[in-house]
């Protein structure tokens, strides 16, 4: 080769590396959680090539409903959720040849939530949050021509050409790209806390309307169905549940019908309540995703239909397979111990469960508190528990409890100093009106403290490296929590 040519070549290779990288620092990134979508979309590539038996893909739906580690702990098998916001069928066909880049599963899981979507195009934040997350490859670029508007897609292609005003908002996880690198502890699960009681859902058992889906989205499914066939997967249609109307079951009904005509496995969760056992007073998010408690009841259920449908192999003695799963069991403990915290009511019981090893928790009392205002019943809870044996309070009272002990008592000039022995990677300011700003590494300029409740307690979790709790005290009364 001339040696011009190899200096044209390096120079092209040193551009498009400089390019590259560049566009990863602009580019938006989805890393808080539990919408952490960038780490979970890489961490695909992270797992053991080939080692994923069952995959997951579709919208909210997919990723709230199944927990991959239920999945695991019920009958071992490793399964990997790869799913996006509203995600429209066609970026599903996508996402599934991106995934066969790098995994060989038995099994693919479609959510058919989108059936319903009837226009050409999903709106830009959709598209963001799926395209933008993949590396440049001949896939993506079919992905961008599908999904996309012809007059928008030269911002998909070329991301600084959206992005690059945010030279001014840049911080140092920007240029952090250790993500790329790293497995997604829950397989691509996201958790989600709360609870929204739900009054009432809309009976689907007399549906038999047939609802035709838009030409395109139909025409993707077809495409998802012939892709099974080629590549050697059996492809199962699910539908989570999340109280879906009756103008909705139309639209399942005819996806229904394809998979009989094509003889897929099809499964709807909106039919399956009373066989599942969930509850619409607990086990929902809000009215369409389920919360940490309803995915694992379907989980559960669905592990068991992937084990009597396709007689998959229990891989929990593999060795090849403990670290990872060990890993995945144990961060998902400490996210249902977590969920746990959220749902106690009052101090004793509440400080008894942050006792627990690998919580280091801040205790702070506004400054117009005294020893006098607080209730017999509370100020036993406290003592009993380690807090509040100062004879009198003094402005601010902060304690920190370490692995159930109370290392320190300080005031809040000493409060920083103290968090820093511990090597916890947040720090506390005041402000003029004496309430309290925490920010750490994962939830800067958040407001942690606040002067509603007579005590603020706040629980950091050095397994999950975050903030899993934050509730206020009434210590005029018996100690009631106020999540």
């Amino acid at each position: 080769m001339q040696k011009g040519a190899i200096e044209l070549l390096a120079c092209i290779l040193i551009f498009g590396m400089v390019f590259s990288g560049t566009t990863r620092v602009f580019q938006m990134k989805q890393l808080e959680e539990p919408w952490d979508m960038t780490r979970k979309v890489e961490g695909i590539k992270n797992e053991e090539k080939d080692s994923v038996d069952v995959m997951y893909f579709g919208s909210s739906h997919m990723y709230t409903s199944i927990n991959p580690v239920v999945v695991w702990e019920e009958q071992g098998i490793p399964s990997y959720i790869l799913a996006t916001q509203k995600q429209p069928f066609w970026i599903s066909y996508y996402y599934m040849r991106e995934a066969l880049k790098y995994q060989k599963p038995k099994v693919v899981v479609l959510d058919i939530y989108r059936s319903d979507f009837l226009e050409e195009y999903e709106e830009e934040s959709v598209n963001r949050a799926a395209i933008d997350l993949l590396d440049f490859s001949y896939n993506k670029a079919q992905m961008i021509e599908a999904s996309v508007p012809k007059e928008e897609r030269a911002s998909y292609y070329v991301n600084l050409i959206k992005y690059h005003g945010r030279w001014k908002e840049l911080t140092k996880e920007d240029f952090d790209w250790s993500y790329r690198t790293k497995q997604d502890p829950l397989k691509g699960y996201v958790c989600l806390y709360p609870t929204t009681p739900i009054d009432r859902r809309q009976s689907l058992e007399e549906v038999t309307e047939v609802q035709d889906m838009s030409d395109k989205t139909k025409e993707y499914l077809m495409k998802i169905i012939e892709l099974s066939k080629k590549k050697g997967f059996e492809l199962v249609l699910y539908k989570a549940p999340s109280n879906a109307t009756k103008e909705q079951k139309a639209y399942y009904n005819a996806v229904e019908a394809i998979a009989k005509e094509n003889n897929i496995h099809f499964i709807d969760y909106n039919m399956l309540y009373k066989e599942v056992g969930l509850d619409l007073s607990k086990d929902f998010y809000d009215e369409n995703h389920v919360n940490l408690l309803g995915a694992k009841k379907v989980s559960k259920h669905f592990s068991a239909y992937l084990a009597d449908e396709f007689q998959l192999e229990d891989k929990r003695n593999k060795v090849s397979y403990k670290e990872t799963w060990d890993q995945a069991v144990q961060i998902n403990e400490r996210w249902e111990k977590a969920y746990e915290l959220r749902n106690i009511v009052n101090l004793k019981d509440y400080v008894e469960a942050v006792k627990a090893e690998d919580y280091v928790v801040l205790f702070t009392t506004v400054s117009n508190v005294s020893l006098d205002t607080v209730s017999e019943e509370s100020l036993k809870v406290c003592q009993d528990f380690g807090l509040l044996q100062k004879e009198k309070l003094k402005g601010h009272y902060i304690a920190i409890m370490k692995d159930g002990e109370i290392p320190y008592e300080v005031d809040r000039e000493a409060l920083n100093d103290a968090i820093r022995d511990l090597g916890l990677p947040i720090e506390v300011a005041y402000n003029d009106q004496e309430r309290y700003t925490l920010s750490n590494i994962d939830y800067k300029d958040h407001n942690y403290f606040t002067s509603r409740g007579n005590m603020n307690i706040i629980v950091y979790d050095k397994k999950l490296n975050k903030i899993v709790s934050n509730v206020l005290v009434d210590l005029k009364t018996q100690g009631k929590i106020v999540q």
